[in-house]
């Protein structure tokens, strides 16, 4: 009995090109947040906080490119071809394949996803003479397409010529049994989660908890031009900022929320990952209740 032959994707260029990113993100949302958090004019805060906040967004979307980067496979058995990229799986039984051929040998080749980069050049694209084609591919060089009367599916294996050679080595083999089609779209997996009712009653808590925070921190900041956010150890002092600044603890929770979000889904899929979800969200609700308790006691303070 044949075991499964696994082929990646080339890696060493995409994670280095997400890794200098994320770094270069957390360098500046922390510069950001920082200049905001000295004693500046209110403008002057709310324009950093809004820019760190714009900036932070890009975090969990490079994380998680990331993340599918290093999970990503492409796996020939003797009953298809599965390929994973993230939270996205497909099952392709061999007598569900048409056609499966090397870019560099078709006369047309399909335009690639206008959003790519290094490691991730992934998307729908419509062509007019393949229809719908899926990128699932870390390079815009060496790749293989796998034509499927759904839509035709583009991947990047290391070795592409030994990847054609072995699908079609075991497609003329035959399968051992029926196989079946499967596609799991990272959209399907957000509908599990929230098909759990615990799930998504921790999910929607957490959610209006952080944006009841901005609320919390404006209602108590009316009419005030300043607080008092933390102590001067050197001068011996409390130190004052504007008002404003306080927007600050919400807008950490917000970004809390958000990466606890992204990763409740990742373990969501992985061994007791309902637990699992069901743990980091509620930490996100639980962050909530931490940062209110905060505001509240700085402006009780101030």
């Amino acid at each position: 009995m044949n075991a499964d032959v696994r082929f990646s994707p080339p890696r060493m260029r995409g994670i280095a090109f997400h890794s200098l990113s994320l770094l270069i993100i957390l360098i500046g949302v922390g510069s950001m947040v920082g200049s905001a958090s000295e004693d500046l004019s209110g403008l002057t805060s709310v324009i950093l906080l809004i820019a760190s906040i714009f900036l932070a967004a890009f975090f969990p979307i490079l994380a998680y490119r990331l993340y599918a980067l290093i999970q990503s496979e492409y796996r020939i058995s003797r009953d298809g071809l599965y390929i994973r990229w993230g939270l996205r799986q497909v099952q392709i039984p061999h007598d569900q394949i048409l056609d499966n051929a090397l870019a560099t040998d078709i006369e047309h080749m399909p335009a690639l996803p206008r959003w790519r980069w290094f490691g991730s050049v992934l998307g729908l694209v419509q062509d007019p003479e393949l229809g719908k084609i899926e990128y699932l591919a870390s390079q815009a060089a060496d790749l293989v397409l796998i034509g499927t009367m759904e839509r035709t599916y583009v991947i990047s294996p290391d070795n592409a010529n030994q990847f054609i050679a072995k699908l079609r080595d075991e497609s003329e083999r035959g399968s051992l049994e029926a196989g079946q089609f499967i596609s799991i779209e990272p959209s399907s997996v957000f509908s599990q989660a929230w098909a759990e009712k615990h799930l998504r009653s921790i999910l929607i808590a957490g959610g209006i908890s952080s944006l009841l925070l901005f609320v919390l921190a404006g209602f108590l900041i009316q009419g005030r031009a300043s607080i008092v956010f933390g102590f001067d150890a050197v001068a011996g002092s409390r130190q004052v900022v504007t008002a404003a600044q306080l927007y600050l603890l919400p807008a950490l929770n917000l970004a809390f929320f958000l990466g606890n979000f992204l990763m409740g889904l990742l373990l969501f899929r992985e061994k007791q990952g309902s637990f699992l979800t069901r743990f980091v969200w509620t930490s996100s609700l639980v962050s909530a209740i931490l940062f209110g308790a905060a505001i509240m006691f700085i402006v009780g303070n101030s």
